[in-house]
């Protein structure tokens, strides 16, 4: 079984896609490269890998910081989690302290 990775031509980012395959046709892994990508047979990491497109050697990646005014959105979905989860804590450290 082969697996590939993809990564864009132009930036070196890695896709989040892969591809596994036994067939050794190339239609088969031309019909599953994402538009713009190269398929490089080897399992990369797209959150801390890229590829130098002028190499094709794979290199770390740490993806900038955010900026200093970046703000942290919430879903309503998560709030409500997270108001549960806390009541759910509060309630175990209660009985804790009651003997």
């Amino acid at each position: 079984m082969r697996t590939y990775s993809f990564y864009h031509m132009v930036s070196g980012a890695v896709h989040r896609q892969r591809f596994s395959t036994d067939d050794d046709r190339a239609s088969a892994l031309a019909a599953n490269t994402p538009a713009d990508h190269v398929s490089m047979e080897r399992v990369l990491d797209p959150f801390s890998q890229r590829v130098d497109v002028l190499t094709g050697a794979v290199v770390d990646y740490r993806p900038p910081a955010p900026s200093p005014d970046h703000e942290c959105v919430v879903e309503p979905n998560n709030i409500t989690a997270i108001t549960r989860l806390r009541a759910i804590y509060d309630r175990i450290r209660a009985l804790r302290r009651d003997p």
